[in-house]
This record gives structure tokens, C-alpha cells and sequence, in this order.
């Protein structure tokens, strides 16, 4: 298994798949389509790996962000 899953929920497990983002230099796990598509098997959310292609890559990262944005904010006790 490539992908971690600390955070109890797949939203929450997708939100870690860019570790260290406090840092200078973050990791990332998804840095492939092929890495997504194993993210969705590996998370239990599929039974086979999902065949990604760079589009859904870039779409999976800008929602990634979106969400943690939002997290972030709900947290501060922001609108």
C-alpha cells in the first residue's frame, strides 16, 4: 500500500495526501494519474484502481486545495 490513511474519513485521508504542507517542502503522494487512480483503490472507495489521465490529476489537486481551504477556515471560525 502506497497511500496512508490516519484522518478516519476518505475526505479527510485526501486532504493528507499532501503531506508536510507546512513545511518548505512539502510532499506529495499524488504525483501521478496512476497515483490517484490507486489513492480511490487503496482508500476503499473502488474495488480496482481508477484509470486517471493528467486532467484528473490537476482536478483532483485544485479540489484537494479547495477543501483544505475550507477546513481551514472552519476551523478559524471563518465564513
Amino acid at each position: 500500500m502506497r497511500h496512508a490513511f490516519p484522518g478516519g474519513t476518505p475526505a479527510l485521508d485526501f486532504l493528507g495526501t499532501l503531506r508536510f504542507r507546512h513545511r518548505a517542502e512539502p510532499r506529495e503522494d499524488l504525483d501521478s494519474p496512476a497515483s490517484l487512480g490507486s489513492w480511490f483503490r487503496e482508500a476503499g472507495i473502488t474495488v480496482d484502481d481508477v484509470p486517471a489521465g493528467p486532467a484528473d490529476l490537476r482536478k483532483a489537486l485544485a479540489l484537494r486545495e479547495a477543501v483544505h481551504r475550507l477546513v481551514r477556515a472552519a476551523m478559524a471560525g471563518e465564513d
